[in-house]
């Protein structure tokens, strides 16, 4: 990454908000030009079939976010 992407936990304990869908394209423009699309798409897999994912997801009142850690407009 070139900078941190505020959807994302930054450390420990952080609140897990779930992203709005098709947020891999943005999140790929601001990857490293060295960087591989498959490394990408397989931790985004990850981290949005992760317990504590699906658990953020699950809630009533859950919403999902922008890039930027912004409610998404629905």
């Amino acid at each position: 990454m070139t900078v941190p992407i505020a959807v994302l936990p930054q450390k420990e304990g952080d609140i897990i908000r779930p992203f709005r869908l098709d947020i891999g394209e943005d999140i790929r423009m601001l990857l490293r030009p060295d960087a591989e699309l498959k490394e990408l798409r397989n931790a985004l897999r990850r981290y949005a079939h992760s317990a504590q994912y699906l658990q953020a997801l699950s809630q009533d009142d859950s919403m999902r976010h922008e890039i930027n850690g912004e409610p998404a407009q629905a």
